[in-house]
């Protein structure tokens, strides 16, 4: 399951993007969250009129909310601050998606999520049963040699997530 996702590419022209949220250091973004912010430039340079939503709230060990620090990592890279949204307040993937989706139309804008590949399918079910009903994916990679550790914190992520019923 986690493996047919890990490619995914998104069609040109949508609506909104999504970037999950992952942790924001002193320094900026974990390196998980670069790659997420750096392929969702690539498309939103490609695609101007598409809006984009960080999605993060701030945690004990955060400087700053993860949205905002995406945020400012967006416009020092050149995306207009006015295509930008915030959603600062939540704290794993179903929120993330739950309150982004608050920001758009579920039903009828197209919505493409970013996030790294070993993460993509379980984001997308998520979307899904939260009623996105244009959504596609758009994988980041990650470090070569984490790829091992984060299939398995993934597995049970999806098990946590099927079992209170987010997929």
């Amino acid at each position: 399951m986690i493996f047919g996702q890990f490619g995914a590419k998104a069609e040109a022209g949508a609506d909104y993007v999504i970037i999950l949220g992952a942790q924001w250091k002193t320094t900026g973004p974990s390196y998980v969250l670069q790659k997420r912010l750096d392929k969702a430039i690539e498309y939103l340079n490609a695609n101007p009129e598409t809006k984009v939503i960080v999605s993060g709230g701030q945690g004990y060990n955060e400087p700053v909310s993860e949205a905002e620090g995406m945020k400012g990592y967006l416009a020092d890279a050149g995306i207009d601050p006015e295509r930008i949204l915030a959603e600062d307040a939540s704290t794993n993937t179903t929120q993330n998606l739950i309150y982004s989706g608050e920001l758009l139309n579920k039903s009828e804008d197209s919505v493409v999520v970013v996030t790294n590949n070993f993460h993509m399918f379980r984001a997308l079910a998520i979307a899904k049963k939260q009623g996105y009903l244009h959504v596609e994916g758009l994988s980041s990679g990650t470090f070569p040699l984490t790829v091992p550790n984060n299939l398995l914190r993934e597995a049970f992520g999806i098990v946590k997530d099927f079992m209170a019923n987010n997929l």
